[in-house]
């Protein structure tokens, strides 16, 4: 009776070790820094026009021009690194390295952003492209949150298991980068697949046709040989002795173009007919 096996409760793993709320806070800040990184791309990647031009300008700005002939390139090695960064980090592969990336990047972007915020000499870093325009400040502030959210993942989030082991989580990364790669061919090529650029196919370039509507009209009134225009919020009771006698339309104003878009038509004697 003394030598029968005695069960004994399995020694715990890595992964296993840590209390519960530290394994949660290490999933919830893999999927709020894989989606931001995954977003950051997409948008991006969905206008690999965009990104170029936005690209270009930071070249210039910094006066870096033999490294233009390289713009088009990043434009599209960027949102895919991004985009897929961002799958790998949420899904949790890459524990150990997937962490050191993100840091990578922060290592780059936080001194340009800050440089940004400091001098506002672009006026926007075009993280997201035209889908979310964040102002300088708030780009660097994001870029701090980011470069904390890398280091706890690198510091902690080793021990949380993900949801693919490495016989898996090679192809998620290969699937993902292909798909970004997709996307920004279809972009480059042909129209993006979700457009947030200002002038997208079917916005209207000028304001609609005038309506035939009563506020469109002034109404002219006579009472004792004076003639007066109304318009339709101040329509004189004719018991006071105004007689109606005819209405004309208002003459519709120029659209006003100086707000929220800046468009203009230029002819050969560089004239605005917009």
């Amino acid at each position: 009776m003394d030598n029968e096996p005695v069960a004994t409760s399995p020694r715990p793993s890595a992964a296993t070790a840590q209390p519960w709320i530290i394994t949660l806070t290490v999933v919830l800040v893999r999927l709020v820094m894989g989606a931001t990184f995954a977003f950051s791309g997409f948008a991006k990647a969905i206008d690999p026009w965009g990104t170029y031009y936005k690209i270009t300008e930071y070249i210039l700005t910094l006066g870096w021009d033999a490294l233009l002939p390289a713009a088009l390139f990043a434009a599209f090695a960027l949102p895919a690194a991004e985009m897929t960064l961002g799958v790998i980090v949420a899904v949790g592969a890459y524990r150990r390295s997937a962490p050191v990336l993100m840091l990578l990047m922060m290592a780059v972007m936080l001194p340009l952003t800050l440089w940004l915020a400091v001098t506002r000499a672009v006026p926007d870093c075009g993280c997201f492209g035209d889908a979310w325009v964040l102002s300088n400040n708030a780009t660097f502030a994001k870029n701090v949150v980011l470069a904390v959210g890398a280091v706890f993942l690198l510091v902690v989030g080793r021990k949380t298991r993900g949801l693919y082991g490495p016989a898996v989580q090679w192809m998620v990364a290969v699937a993902t980068f292909a798909l970004a790669l997709f996307i920004s061919w279809q972009g480059y090529f042909v129209q993006p697949l979700l457009d947030f650029r200002p002038y997208k196919i079917g916005t209207k370039l000028l304001a609609t046709a005038p309506s035939d509507e009563a506020q469109d009209y002034l109404f002219v009134y006579e009472k004792q040989g004076e003639i007066h225009e109304f318009t339709i919020d101040d329509v004189p009771d004719e018991e006071d002795g105004w007689t109606f006698v005819a209405r004309k339309p208002i003459a519709p104003s120029r659209p006003d173009l100086s707000e929220g878009r800046q468009f203009a038509i230029v002819d050969g004697d560089s004239d605005d007919v917009s």
